[in-house]
C-alpha cells in the first residue's frame, strides 16, 4: 500500500470521528392505552405466578375445631361464587323438605279417602317415614360432601353425633353470613 493511500484512509477515519453524531431515531408514536385489568384478572395472574399458601380449598379442614373454622368461614364468605353454591344447596334442601311434607300429606289424604283404619294408616305412615328418613340422610350426606368440596371446615360425610353438632355450629355461622349478604 502506498503512503498516499494510507494518508487518504487516515483522513477518512479522522473525518468520520470528527463528524457530529447521527441524530437519534425519533421516538415511536404513543400506542393506545389498554384498559386496566380487573382485580379478578390481577388476582388470577398473581395466583398463577406465585405458589399460594394452602387455602381451605386445598388443605384438609375436616378436623378443625369450631374456633379454628371461623377465619376460614370469614374468608369463604367474601367469595360470591361460594355463597351462590351454598344458596343453591339451601334451596335444594328447602325443595326437598316441601316435597317430603307434600308426599306425606298426600298419603294421609289417600288413607282417609279409602277409609282405612287408624292402625292401617299408622302402619302405612311409619313405612313412608322410614323411607323419607333414608332419603333425608342421603341428602344430608350429599350436602356434607358438597360442603367439603367447597372447602367448608368440619364437613365430611359422617353420622357421628359430635361431628354433626360441630357441623351444625359451623353451618349456623355460614347461614348467618348468607343472611347478611341477602339483606
Amino acid at each position: 500500500m502506498q503512503n498516499s493511500d494510507l494518508d487518504a484512509l487516515l483522513a477518512q477515519l479522522r473525518q468520520s470521528q470528527d463528524a457530529p453524531p447521527a441524530p437519534a431515531p425519533a421516538p415511536a408514536p404513543p400506542t393506545q392505552l389498554q384498559p386496566a385489568p380487573s382485580q379478578a384478572q390481577l388476582d388470577a395472574l398473581l395466583s398463577s405466578l406465585s405458589p399460594a399458601a394452602p387455602t381451605s380449598r386445598t388443605r384438609d379442614v375436616t378436623t378443625l375445631s369450631f374456633p379454628e373454622s371461623i377465619p376460614i368461614l370469614q374468608s369463604l364468605a367474601l367469595d360470591s361464587h361460594f355463597l351462590a353454591s351454598v344458596v343453591r344447596l339451601r334451596e335444594r334442601q328447602d325443595e326437598e323438605e316441601v316435597k317430603l311434607r307434600d308426599e306425606r300429606a298426600k298419603i294421609e289424604q289417600e288413607c282417609k279417602r279409602k277409609g282405612l283404619s287408624a292402625p292401617a294408616v299408622s302402619s302405612k305412615l311409619r313405612l313412608w317415614d322410614r323411607e323419607a328418613l333414608a332419603r333425608w340422610k342421603k341428602l344430608q350426606g350429599d350436602q356434607q360432601v358438597q360442603l367439603q368440596e367447597l372447602g367448608v371446615p368440619t364437613f365430611y360425610r359422617t353420622r357421628n353425633e359430635s361431628a354433626l353438632k360441630k357441623q351444625e355450629r359451623v353451618m349456623s355461622v355460614l347461614l348467618g353470613f348468607l343472611d347478611d349478604e341477602q339483606d
